[in-house]
């Protein structure tokens, strides 16, 4: 998509950002899926983690650990190869919108081996039966 819009807007685009981009996206999408799983599993839409554990099973956080490890090494090799002014930039984007407690950290809710017992016992909850 991003270089969809440099073509679009006729500009010169930066291999190394756009790889950035791309793997800063990929981190953003793994918190976000994490922040979500037990939605996602109540509605049984995809989540990488959901993806994990039915993968991995009990080991799923160790994997997914090691993927995002892996990503934020990648990450910041990138990011030093970009210019310092944009450096900046993106660190400073990074705190602005890390403002909560612990936003900055990666929480792994508790895995849910059973989905279909677990939304079973959500609805139950939540109507009351």
């Amino acid at each position: 998509m991003h270089l969809l819009l440099h073509a679009l807007l006729n500009k010169p685009h930066d291999e190394t950002l756009l790889e950035f981009m791309r793997v800063d996206e990929m981190l953003v999408d793994i918190g976000d899926d994490l922040t979500d799983y037990e939605d996602d599993v109540m509605v049984n839409s995809f989540n990488i983690y959901r993806g994990y554990i039915h993968l991995y099973g009990r080991a799923a956080p160790e994997h997914l650990i090691e993927r995002i490890s892996a990503l934020e090494a990648q990450r910041a090799k990138l990011l030093l190869q970009l210019s310092e002014d944009l450096q900046d930039k993106i660190v400073q984007r990074q705190k602005d919108a890390a403002t909560e407690e612990g936003a900055d950290k990666w929480v792994f809710p508790a895995p849910i081996f059973d989905e279909i017992k677990y939304r079973e016992e959500v609805r139950a909850l939540e109507t009351g039966n």
